[in-house]
């Protein structure tokens, strides 16, 4: 879903345009994220293949967003999000490409270290679509997500476990 047609789509321009605009971003970003980039890219494109509709990958994209700015000889590349679902590809010629496997592991390693009633605390839902949610918590347009465009200025209730409540050694895992 395009909410917001703003922007360059790397689809819609020249190849010369598109190989310029990737070299700036390979010039501006690690070798690690420029790979991640690229990897987010290629699932939002096999994403589109699955679901029948392209899907697309800009600066500030679904999957990837990366806010640049540049002042005199300075690069300020913050904040910067990456996600995938699926995060791995599993058939076609990009097959076994697989992002944020080591932030999976994190996550997985953090909530086996919690004892169960810190884990009670950070399971908000027992379910994905849980008769419990309140009807405002789902939406047409981002489905279960709470803080996405658009929806500037809202009131986020707390919900979960603190910092404080961690170890240090689960804190290291953030």
């Amino acid at each position: 879903m395009l909410l917001s047609n703003k922007d360059l789509r790397l689809d819609n321009v020249e190849e010369a345009v598109r190989n310029a605009i990737m070299k700036i971003l390979q010039a501006i970003l690690c070798r690690e994220g420029f790979d991640k980039a690229v990897a987010a890219m290629r699932i939002d494109g096999f994403l589109g293949d699955l679901v029948g509709a392209p899907a697309v990958w800009q600066f500030f994209g679904h999957h990837v967003c990366l806010n640049v700015f540049f002042y005199k000889s300075q690069i300020v590349i913050s904040p910067r999000f990456t996600g995938a679902e699926p995060s791995l590809i599993d058939c076609g010629p990009y097959a076994g490409i697989h992002i944020l496997f080591v932030e999976e592991k994190l996550g997985l390693n953090l909530m086996q270290s919690l004892p169960s009633d810190l884990q009670t605390k950070v399971q908000i839902y027992k379910l994905m679509y849980d008769p419990t949610m309140p009807k405002e918590r789902r939406n047409k347009d981002n489905q279960l997500l709470v803080c996405v465009a658009y929806r500037d200025n809202r009131i986020v209730p707390n919900e979960g476990i603190s910092l404080p409540m961690f170890t240090d050694a689960q804190k290291d895992l953030l």
